[in-house]
């Protein structure tokens, strides 16, 4: 059965024929340069994923020990093709950034046993009304009071409202995910980065089951009014 992920279901909104290239009929589209915005987020990605994969082993890292693989992840993936389209703006503002940024996460949750880390970039998946759904979760773990967190980082330079949580169908359909393995999501924790702070917001679930065009069933059933149905990412 063709499972879809949130990235699969986006590309079709914003451009069905890109998707049948690139999905349905395996064409090879060519790649959008990579943005400076992407890339310093797949570095702080990486970083928080060291921090709690240590963790799971018992291995606590400095604040120095992971600035040092934040910069030399930057130093090696780093590649010319990277966009910087911020008038006044050069690679190493965004490089700081992520520095700072990583220096406040770790400042504020250390010794980062607010909760137990089960697992990062945590693969999951659904059934939707006949549809599978897979996803990865940047981390998830557990409360100590029976009920799971799904932590979901952005790299962002404005902060989302509650309202904009309470839509997004990304951490729903991870929410979803694991409610479905049995588990009791009490909390959805996105930590985002916005300006010179952290926060964490709760997001309680967003009403997937229903038939809007906005939910994943909706853009599912739509596409096959179009360029055909979406099929399984290879």
């Amino acid at each position: 059965m063709p499972a879809y992920s949130h990235s699969m279901l986006s590309t079709y909104e914003n451009c069905p024929r890109q998707y049948k290239l690139k999905y349905v009929d395996r064409i090879e589209v060519p790649e959008a340069p990579e943005g400076i915005e992407a890339f310093l987020g797949q570095r702080v990605h990486e970083t928080l994923a060291k921090l709690y994969q240590d963790l799971i082993l018992s291995k606590l890292n400095s604040l120095e020990e992971l600035l040092d693989h934040y910069s030399s992840g930057w130093d090696h993936n780093w590649h010319e093709n990277v966009l910087v389209l911020r008038k006044g703006f050069e690679p190493e503002h965004y490089r700081k950034a992520g520095i700072e940024a990583l220096t406040r996460y770790y400042r504020r949750y250390h010794p980062f046993d607010q909760s137990q880390t089960l697992a990062t970039e945590h693969r999951t998946r659904l059934n939707l009304d006949g549809y599978t759904l897979r996803g990865v979760i940047d981390r998830l773990s557990h409360d100590g009071r029976g009920g799971y967190e799904i932590h979901d980082y952005k790299t962002s330079a404005s902060l989302p409202s509650q309202e904009d949580l309470d839509k997004d169908r990304q951490l729903a359909l991870y929410q979803i995910g694991i409610q479905e393995s049995g588990g009791t999501v009490r909390a959805l924790g996105g930590v985002v980065r916005s300006g010179s702070y952290e926060t964490e917001k709760a997001h309680i679930g967003w009403g997937l089951r229903c038939q809007d065009d906005q939910s994943p069933v909706g853009v599912l059933r739509r596409g096959g009014e179009g360029e055909r149905a979406p099929a399984e990412e290879a």
